[in-house]
């Protein structure tokens, strides 16, 4: 970008008074923003940008911890480290209320520690460095984050029933929480979601891919989850005709429901989730 055409940009950016949206701009041009300390921004988005250099990182925490009011932070897929969170949280952890770290493979649970208030209202940290994301953050949130609505922790082979139940009675409004692929979770988690005060908030539930549930985690998820109106569960191939029939029994609510590739569901039963 030229001196004259990010003139211009700038110059539109400073009349900008809603949110906006920086779409895979180089760090030349994101450093450019950061000079000009234009705190009308609430949303950044940097999906896979590739061009993020580690001194911009390190230039936010000085220049913008009192000034910078970001709350929207959009960074999925970015090649960023456990140092730049730190970096991050320095600059504006107080006002984060969304923080996409999805396919950010190399940061770990002490990175994500350090960004992680009590004002943060929304977390996917999905497909992140499977081994080095655990329980730890999931006591983290739930020590720190009790304003959590949405959290997304698809493909972290790692976390364990023990962390859902320290996460479930500690963020007590979720509405929408993805587990995808989290294999190391039983019918031990859906007892712990089923028995929490997220239970009364809890509408949305992906649990694809999360092959060690059965009947009994479904049952009791529809006999507390009254609120539920989607459900993913998408080869939980254990599940039977007696999942359907309490589904159809407890979700009252229900809008979506997805049950591919789970062999074991007859077609009858499946019809009459229509009737």
């Amino acid at each position: 970008t030229n001196s004259s055409a990010r003139d211009v940009w700038l110059s539109v950016l400073k009349r900008v008074n809603a949110a906006f949206h920086l779409f895979d701009h180089s760090a030349e041009s994101l450093q450019y923003i950061f000079d000009r300390k234009l705190s009308n921004i609430t949303q950044i988005k940097l999906s896979r940008n590739r061009d993020l250099y580690e001194n911009i990182f390190f230039g936010i925490g000085p220049k913008f911890s009192l000034e910078c009011n970001w709350k929207y932070w959009i960074l999925k897929g970015c090649p960023i480290l456990d140092n730049h969170l730190q970096q991050l949280s320095i600059a504006a952890s107080k006002h984060i209320i969304t923080l996409d770290l999805s396919m950010c493979t190399c940061i770990s649970d002490h990175g994500i520690q350090s960004v992680l208030d009590e004002n943060l209202k929304e977390l996917d940290i999905s497909v992140t460095n499977k081994s080095l994301v655990s329980d730890t953050t999931l006591i983290n949130l739930a020590n720190n984050c009790k304003q959590l609505q949405i959290l997304r922790l698809n493909h972290c082979y790692s976390i364990t029933n023990s962390g859902i139940s320290v996460l479930v009675n500690g963020c007590n409004i979720l509405h929408t929480l993805e587990l995808v692929w989290c294999n190391k979770l039983s019918d031990i988690s859906l007892l712990s979601i089923a028995s929490s005060a997220s239970s009364k908030t809890l509408s949305d539930l992906s649990l694809s891919d999360v092959t060690k549930i059965t009947d009994r985690g479904i049952a009791a998820l529809s006999n507390s989850c009254s609120n539920i109106s989607r459900l993913v569960l998408n080869y939980c191939r254990r599940l039977t005709d007696t999942a359907i029939t309490a589904i159809s029994r407890g979700f009252k609510k229900m809008k979506w429901l997805e049950l591919s590739s789970c062999d074991l569901l007859t077609d009858s039963c499946i019809e009459s989730l229509a009737l």
